[in-house]
């Protein structure tokens, strides 16, 4: 786990002691000199200890600006690309470098009004941003300037800095810039998807997170910045675990546009890698529905039989939302496990169950085209104590599976005088699906009765 480095002149280690604690109270690590091993060369454990924390603290006071010690320790870290943030103990001017930085005020003696809410929270951010990228040693002088100023208070000096790391050629500089696309300052994120899709010739799949986001991002700067990452997100992205990844994180985005686009191409992409973390978002009932949702229906495209138990268990469950159950069954159907007949037959001969629940079972059986669910469906076709909307669900259905067993039954029902119209189109249209001879005949037969038999406004005569 990084650290934090604090760095101080040694007139102030009361404060900075009574800073460590807190940090290390809010679960960070903390870095002093204090922790120098007896007989090291300290210089050499400073440099290290600078370069592989997550953000350097710099306690300011007037003494602090004059010392060389202090003045060498926040230098270093802003060449090793590190976060700088400065603590005004007391009323100093800054730099002219760390003024680039946003400082903290921590005035007086009264630390209940300090803002250690503020810092923690700057400490998080540093600390997720240091998790996506570490500026190699060996990296360009101008690179570890250039992340460094991603956390720039100034937007200026952070797009500038994206302007950089797209000029400079060196692998370094591409590795930063796909960072910053999931950086925490949203601008950031922004602008380093559109200039690593730049750099790139939009082949980098790194830059979908920056590029979700600007999809739905309002810059009057630039006003085909929306338009520009659609258009990368709807025709350039690469089948790869790692851009399966970014879009699974998608789907969460604060932005409905975001998420839907996310989605889109997932089941576009159809990487089964994606499964885990679907079936993990459709499982979890703390989740929202609408995302749920989004996480069946991409589970029926991918089309992967490991989604079926937990789709199966959704689909059965009354207690879940209506619409999932529905996007449950027909994910069912693209998948084509047969596991799944048994359950969607029992719930589409359940009479206590939601019509359109039966017709995304029937819809889902026939998708499935399992001939050992014919007879069950035969049965209820020939149920005249069904409704219609059962019975025309199972029509449906057995014209999908295409059994041959069917059509005498088919045939019988259809030459039944008492049907209505409807219901003679639907068997109609399954002869036709189902294909053999005495199908086809009996559906051309049944297309050449009276017009009053096709069209809905006219009655038969009594």
């Amino acid at each position: 786990m990084a650290h934090v480095f604090i760095c101080y002149k040694h007139d102030d280690s009361d404060f900075a002691f009574i800073l460590r604690q807190h940090l290390e109270n809010a679960g960070f690590q903390v870095w002093m000199d204090e922790d120098l091993e007896a007989g090291a060369d300290w210089r050499v454990e400073i440099d290290l200890a600078i370069e592989t924390a997550f953000a350097l603290i710099v306690i300011m006071t007037p003494e602090s600006k004059q010392s060389e010690y202090v003045t060498y320790e926040w230098a270093h870290a802003i060449g090793a690309g590190k976060p700088v943030i400065p603590i005004m103990r007391r009323e100093t001017d800054l730099h002219p470098r760390l003024d680039a930085f946003q400082y903290l005020k921590f005035l007086g003696h009264d630390y209940r009004v300090w803002p250690w809410d503020q810092l923690i929270e700057t400490l998080r951010k540093a600390e997720a941003n240091s998790a996506m990228y570490n500026v190699p040693k060996d990296a360009p002088i101008a690179v570890k300037r250039a992340v460094a100023a991603l956390d720039s208070h100034r937007r200026e000096e952070r797009l500038e800095a994206l302007a950089s790391l797209e000029q400079i050629d060196h692998p370094s500089a591409l590795d930063a810039l796909a960072a910053a696309c999931q950086h925490a300052i949203r601008d950031v994120r922004v602008n380093a998807g559109i200039r690593l899709g730049v750099r790139t010739d939009c082949q980098d799949v790194r830059a979908i997170p920056g590029l979700l986001d600007a999809g739905c991002y309002k810059d009057n700067r630039d006003e085909r910045l929306p338009d520009w990452a659609r258009e990368y997100l709807i025709n350039r992205f690469d089948n790869t675990s790692l851009a399966v990844s970014f879009l699974i994180t998608g789907l969460r985005h604060e932005h409905e546009y975001a998420r839907r686009k996310s989605a889109e191409l997932l089941g576009k992409i159809g990487d089964t890698s994606a499964v885990p973390s679907l079936l993990e978002i459709l499982q979890n009932v703390s989740e929202n529905d609408e995302l749920r949702r989004e996480s069946a229906e991409l589970l029926g495209k991918i089309g992967d039989a490991s989604a079926v138990p937990a789709l199966l268990e959704i689909f059965q469950n009354v207690d879940e939302n209506d619409e999932l159950r529905q996007t449950a069954g027909i994910a069912l159907g693209k998948i084509g496990d047969t596991s799944a007949v048994s359950v969607l037959l029992e719930i589409f001969q359940n009479t206590n169950e939601d019509d359109e629940l039966h017709r995304v079972a029937a819809i889902a059986l026939g998708n499935l085209g399992d001939p050992t669910c014919v007879p069950d469906l035969i049965k209820i076709f020939r149920n005249t104590n069904k409704g219609n909307k059962w019975r025309s669900a199972a029509t449906a259905a057995l014209g999908n599976i295409g059994d041959p067993d069917a059509v005498p039954g088919l045939i019988e029902v259809m030459n039944n005088e008492r049907i209505q119209w409807e219901f003679g189109n639907i068997i109609a249209e399954a002869l036709e699906k189902i294909g053999t001879p005495e199908a086809l005949d009996a559906a051309e037969k049944w297309q050449q009765k009276p017009s009053y038999v096709l069209i809905p406004t006219q009655m038969p005569p009594p």
